[in-house]
């Protein structure tokens, strides 16, 4: 059996249902300035380093688990003659989102896109990758919520 075929095989076995999508956008009755400043201390309170210009964006590099579904990575060892393989668990997870406001005769639009990374180490090189991982959709909701 090839490597790549033992690798799905594993996949489908241990595959976890994805979560659904996070909600993207909400319209709340609110100025846009004062849906901006809760928006940007709602991160800050998160622990996200947070720049405001004509997007709001943060990065937190000790993001919360709940955020992401960051599962188990199969890494094979590149380095050695056998074709052995293991999982490398998820460690430090990251986040980066970006919240675009927009004016509306309803009141204000918020929008937001989140993007979730975990750090892993290969077993075999004892080396770190980084993988992208699924939201959770809690993050995304949590700053909706904070707009009003």
């Amino acid at each position: 059996m090839s490597l790549l075929a033992l690798a799905m095989l594993i996949g489908a076995c241990v595959g976890a249902p994805a979560p659904e999508p996070p909600p993207a956008s909400r319209t709340v009755p609110l100025a846009s300035e004062g849906v901006r400043a809760a928006i940007a201390s709602e991160l800050r309170r998160l622990g996200f380093v947070v720049a405001t210009e004509m997007t709001i964006s943060g990065r937190s590099d000790a993001a919360d688990p709940a955020w992401a579904a960051c599962r188990d990575a199969l890494v094979g060892d590149r380095m050695g003659d056998s074709r052995r393989v293991t999982w490398a668990s998820p460690g430090a997870r990251s986040a980066a989102v970006e919240v675009a406001t927009g004016t509306t005769h309803a009141g204000t639009t918020v929008s937001v896109s989140a993007r979730h990374a975990a750090r892993y180490v290969d077993p075999f090189l004892a080396l770190p990758f980084t993988r992208s991982c699924p939201s959770t959709g809690v993050l995304e909701r949590r700053l909706l919520e904070a707009a009003g």
